[in-house]
This record gives C-alpha cells, structure tokens and sequence, in this order.
C-alpha cells in the first residue's frame, strides 16, 4: 500500500514524524542547515520553547546534539537561548 492510499487521518511517515515536519525538515536542509539543526528548529516551531530534553524527546535528534545545533542555529540568528539552568531555547519569530 502506498502512502496515497492512506487514510484520511493517517498523516505521519515512517518515523512518526507529521508530513509537514518532514517536508520543513527537508527544505530547511535544502537551504543548508545540517539534520539536526533541522530537526531542532522544526521541534522548537512545534514546541514554542522547550529545553534540550523536551526538543529530544519530541524529535529525534539526540540530546547530546541538542546543544550543538542550537548553538549553530542561534549564530545563524534562528533561535535564541534563555541562560538558565537547565538551558531553555526558543525560535525567533519570522518578524524579528
């Protein structure tokens, strides 16, 4: 069966990820961010804000990597981070 075949309410892939998750994920890396940059961003989108447990929890980019991507998406200007403990992230809205 294909994925056209699907039912009405069936809108994950394999992994369990959304079509649209995937489909940002994709063309985020298309326009260059590595996987798990990809990945953090898009859960950040979903989540609003989350720390580095929360963003690997809701994708599947290992915690220990969290911290990486964030750090390169935050130079990229894509998300800030609220110096806490622990650490919380959060994406900076289009308009800024």
């Amino acid at each position: 069966m294909s994925d056209d075949a699907a039912g009405p309410g069936d809108d994950r892939d394999a992994g369990g990820e959304s079509r649209p998750e995937t489909a940002a994920r994709t063309a985020l890396e298309r326009l260059g961010l590595s996987t798990y940059e990809a990945g953090v961003f898009v859960a950040l989108e979903k989540l609003g804000r989350g720390t580095a447990r929360e963003i690997a929890e809701a994708t599947d980019v290992p915690r220990s990597q969290v911290y990486g991507a964030a750090e390169s998406l935050q130079e990229r200007g894509l998300l800030d981070v609220q110096q806490a403990s622990p650490k919380r992230f959060r994406p900076v809205p289009l308009s800024e």
